[in-house]
């Protein structure tokens, strides 16, 4: 019975290892993702269609720029056939846009965190628990 406890009590130790390294690896990965989210602007973006690509473009005030960016197909989808568009770029950087203002690497990142943090608790949990059984 302590042989089995002892394995249990080793595999159960390597997941609490591994959901901690997991959980510091996308709390990081989060914490980038929701800082880099502030570089991103609020702007109205004209619409054109030039051949098969739907285009957007805007006025970039801080750089002083007209910017343009070529739509993905679930953008363009997205969007419809409207001629304007509120939309979400980097000032200064064109070629990028998003519809919405929360990047959508949010959250899966979110998720992953979520999942190896549940992982973490629990074999930490189960790993004290044999620890306390096994005395």
């Amino acid at each position: 019975m302590n042989d089995a406890l002892n394995v249990l009590g080793a595999v159960t130790d390597v997941f609490t290892w591994l959901g901690a390294l997991a959980t510091g690896f996308f709390a990081m990965m989060v914490f980038v993702i929701v800082a880099q989210q502030k570089t991103w602007v609020k702007v109205d973006a004209m619409l054109e269609t030039e051949g098969s690509a739907r285009v957007a473009r805007w006025f970039d005030d801080r750089a002083g720029t007209v910017g343009a960016a070529i739509l993905t197909p679930a953008q363009a989808a997205e969007l419809g056939d409207v001629d304007h568009a509120t939309i979400w770029v980097q000032p200064g950087r064109t070629g990028a846009v998003r519809l919405k203002a929360v990047s959508p690497a949010r959250r899966p990142a979110t998720a992953a965190l979520v999942a190896s943090a549940t992982l973490l608790v629990l074999s930490g949990g189960t790993s004290i628990a044999l620890m306390i059984i096994g005395g």
